[in-house]
C-alpha cells in the first residue's frame, strides 16, 4: 500500500511540475502565480501545497531534476568508456546536447531562471552544474596530460566554452527544423575537438 501512494504523489507532484514547467516557459518564473499552475494542472491550489511549500521549491524540484538525471547519463558515459578520452568526451557532449534537444523546456528555465533561485536552493543546483562541469573537466584534463588535447587556452575555459554551446541548443534547436539531434550533436563534438586541438586519430 505504502508503495502505491508513494507511486500516486510522485505522480501529483510530476503532473504540478509539468503544468509549472509551460507556465514559466510562457510567462517566466516572475510572471506565473501559483493559482495559475493549479489552473494548468486542473488541480487546487491545496494540492500543490500538499506536495511543494512553495512556487519557489517547484523551480528548484525542477531543476534538480533534469541535472539528476543529466548527472546520471554523463556517469553511464564516463564509466563505459575504458578511458579513452576521444571517444569519453565525444560521449559526454552527445548526452549534454541530446539533454537540450529532448528536454528543451527543462533546459531553457533550468538556464534562464537560474537567477530566480532563492538560497539554499541556488547552491544546490550551482552544485550540480558544478558536477556536470566536473565530467568534462577531468576528461580534458586526462586528454592534454596524455597528448590527445594539445590546445593552449586554459582547460576551464575550453570547458565552459563547451558546456555554454551546448545549452544554448535549447534556445534555437527546432525538432521539425533543418537540423536533425544527430547533425546537432556532431557539429558540437566537431567545435570540441577544434577548440582542444586534438590530435589526429590514429
Amino acid at each position: 500500500m505504502n508503495r502505491l501512494v508513494s507511486a500516486d504523489q510522485a505522480g501529483g507532484a510530476n503532473m504540478i511540475m509539468q503544468a509549472a514547467l509551460a507556465a514559466f516557459v510562457k510567462h517566466g518564473f516572475h510572471g506565473t502565480s501559483i493559482r495559475e499552475i493549479a489552473s494548468h494542472a486542473k488541480v487546487s491550489v491545496a494540492l500543490i501545497y500538499y506536495h511543494f511549500t512553495s512556487k519557489d521549491d517547484i523551480l528548484r524540484s525542477i531543476m534538480l531534476r533534469v541535472h539528476g538525471d543529466v548527472i546520471e547519463e554523463l556517469r553511464e558515459v564516463r564509466d563505459a568508456c575504458d578511458r579513452d578520452v576521444r571517444t569519453e568526451l565525444s560521449g559526454l557532449i552527445r548526452a549534454h546536447v541530446m539533454c537540450h534537444c529532448e528536454r528543451q523546456a527543462e533546459s531553457f528555465i533550468g538556464n534562464s531562471e537560474l537567477r530566480s533561485l532563492s538560497e539554499p536552493a541556488l547552491q544546490e543546483v550551482i552544485a550540480q552544474r558544478d558536477a556536470v562541469a566536473g565530467f568534462f573537466k577531468d576528461v580534458v584534463a586526462r586528454g592534454i596530460a596524455d597528448g590527445t588535447f594539445r590546445t593552449t587556452q586554459q582547460p576551464d575555459d575550453v570547458v565552459r566554452a563547451i558546456m555554454v554551446l551546448a545549452m544554448g541548443v535549447s534556445m534555437w534547436f527546432r525538432q521539425d527544423g533543418p537540423q536533425t539531434t544527430d547533425d546537432v550533436v556532431q557539429t558540437h563534438i566537431t567545435f570540441a575537438m577544434r577548440l582542444l586541438d586534438a590530435a589526429p586519430e590514429g
